[in-house]
C-alpha cells in the first residue's frame, strides 16, 4: 500500500508519559500510519504500530527502511485487513535536509535496541 504524507508530525511528546513518535496522514486516502514508543521504556518495550485511526498492534520487531523518498514498513499480520491485505506500507515522506535528518533521528529513537531499521539516505 502506498501513501503520501500530506501531513506529518514526529518528535518527542513530553506530556505525562514521554514518547517518541512518527505520525503521517494521506488526505487523499484518509489513511494514517504511525509508530510510537515510550522514551524511557527500555529495549524490551514494544513499538506501537498504528494504521487508520486507532487500529494498532504492539510489536517487538518490524522491518522498516527509510531512503531519500520514502519509508517502507512491513505491516503486522493483525493489521493487514486495514491495508487492503498489503504486507508493506510505503510512505512518501517528502522530507529533505534538516527535516529528513530529524526524521531519521526519530526513527532511530523508536527502534533503539530493536532490529529492523535500515537507513539508505544519501
Amino acid at each position: 500500500m502506498e501513501m503520501t504524507a500530506h501531513q506529518r508530525h514526529f518528535g518527542v511528546n513530553d506530556e505525562d508519559e514521554p514518547f517518541v513518535f512518527l505520525w503521517t496522514h494521506d488526505e487523499d486516502r484518509d489513511f494514517v500510519f504511525s509508530l510510537t514508543r515510550p522514551v524511557d521504556g527500555g529495549d524490551a518495550t514494544p513499538i506501537k504500530y498504528m494504521v487508520l485511526d486507532q487500529m494498532y498492534e504492539a510489536i517487538t520487531d518490524v522491518d522498516c527502511q527509510i531512503d531519500d523518498d520514502c519509508i517502507r514498513a512491513q505491516v503486522p499480520i493483525a493489521l493487514r485487513q486495514y491495508t487492503s491485505n498489503s504486507d508493506e506500507i510505503v510512505v512518501y515522506h517528502r522530507c529533505t535536509g534538516d527535516t529528513l535528518r530529524e526524521l531519521i533521528d526519530v526513527l532511530r529513537a523508536i527502534f533503539k535496541g530493536k532490529a529492523g531499521l535500515t537507513i539508505h539516505v544519501n
